[in-house]
C-alpha cells in the first residue's frame, strides 16, 4: 500500500475548518491546534475560538 504525506495545504477549506472545530471539541494537544488554526488563517479565515 503506497503511504502519501498530506499537507494541511492541500486540504479543502471546509475540511480544514472542521478539522480545527473537532480538535478544540476534543482539547487535543495546542500546538495541534495552533498549527491548524494558522493555515485556516493564512486562507483569510477567522476561526471563532
Amino acid at each position: 500500500m503506497r503511504s502519501e504525506n498530506v499537507m494541511l495545504s492541500d486540504l479543502q477549506d471546509d475540511v480544514l475548518y472542521e478539522a480545527w472545530n473537532k480538535a478544540v471539541e476534543q482539547k487535543l494537544d495546542a500546538t495541534f491546534i495552533a498549527i491548524l488554526k494558522q493555515e485556516i488563517e493564512k486562507r483569510g479565515f477567522v476561526p471563532s475560538n
